[in-house]
């Protein structure tokens, strides 16, 4: 046998009881062993990885974010991951998405080596991205979240969103779509939230999303809509939030169809010609808990008078003041 030194004698015997200390205690192994799933369900979780793998170009385009949905609402949490540049490992049962750069907008084919649920929110805003570029996106099947404002996108490109049969939030303002693209929507019966702002439409497209009773909130600033347009929203009983400012062929007529929104909880009327006669009706609404109409011509008084109406509504009525003209004058001169 070798003849071991005291040091070394003490050495081993502190290695040993290191090792001891790493395995689990008796009640901790058979707790374990219990709570382990039996026969097949325990070869499929000993094999279950705990990551999976988005591959992108090896050049960032954009950042990869983990999304959180709430089943009540339009709401969405995100947190961010990790640049989207190579091999990416990402939480197993994370819902992901991706914010893309200006790099990853000049090209998207590079979303078509994705597998079809690899994401499930897209946000490309204030690029020069085509009709042709957005064909990308037709097998991210998945696909709940896309906000694409300040696009080349027309109504060719808008086409596409029919594939999108999950799509629970869409945002394209200030692109090239008209009224006739809305018809592409009819069928994403699960749409909570639709924001299409600075668009040309008319009265008669609105008439497509009728049949979307999921839809939640609308956002339609200066849309070319008026009375009859909103009248075929009357069916969507579950809507929250709605805003159609800046649409001076909204009048007091549109009042049956707002006060049809029993759910109703903010509602912006900024910039349209609904007056007072309109305005006093809106107290009928039940949920009302925030209301803006800003460049109204409403008096103080006035404004007084529907605070007491719906006095657990916030009512807004702010009006572009003048400027001062000397914000205009050479930073120089002011430090004189």
């Amino acid at each position: 046998m070798p003849i071991h030194s005291k040091q070394e004698t003490l050495l081993l015997a502190s290695l040993a009881l290191s090792l001891l200390l790493l395995l689990p205690t008796p009640s901790a192994l058979a707790k374990k062993l219990s709570d382990a799933p039996a026969g097949k369900d325990a070869k499929t979780a000993v094999l279950k990885p705990s990551v999976k793998y988005l591959n992108f170009p090896e050049r960032s385009v954009g950042f990869v974010q983990a999304y959180t949905f709430d089943p009540d609402s339009f709401d969405f949490g995100a947190t961010r991951i990790a640049n989207a540049c190579g091999r990416v490992a990402v939480p197993q049962a994370a819902e992901c998405g991706l914010v893309v750069n200006y790099y990853g907008a000049q090209d998207l084919t590079f979303l078509n080596k994705l597998a079809p649920g690899a994401l499930v929110v897209l946000q490309c805003n204030n690029f020069e991205i085509s009709d042709e570029q957005f064909l990308a996106i037709n097998h991210l099947e998945k696909m709940k979240v896309l906000e694409l404002s300040s696009t080349d996108i027309g109504n060719r490109g808008f086409e596409h969103l029919k594939t999108c049969s999950s799509l629970v939030e869409l945002v394209m303002n200030s692109c090239l779509i008209t009224g006739p693209a809305l018809a592409s929507l009819k069928d994403l019966t699960t749409l909570k939230r639709l924001v299409v702002d600075h668009n040309d439409l008319d009265d008669a497209s609105l008439a497509s999303l009728k049949g979307l009773k999921n839809l939640m909130a609308v956002r339609l600033q200066a849309c070319k809509i008026g009375d009859a347009g909103l009248a075929h929203l009357k069916g969507c009983e579950r809507l929250t939030h709605v805003d159609i400012g800046l649409n001076k062929n909204i009048t007091d007529k549109c009042l049956p169809t707002l006060l049809s929104f029993k759910n109703l909880i903010h509602l912006d009327l900024t910039d349209t010609s609904v007056t007072m006669v309109g305005f006093r009706q809106l107290s009928k609404l039940p949920k009302l808990t925030h209301f803006g109409f800003a460049f109204s011509s409403v008096s103080e008084q006035q404004l007084a008078e529907l605070r007491r109406l719906m006095p657990h509504c916030q009512i807004t009525n702010s009006r572009a003041g003048k400027v001062p003209l000397d914000v205009f004058e050479p930073i120089s001169r002011k430090r004189r």
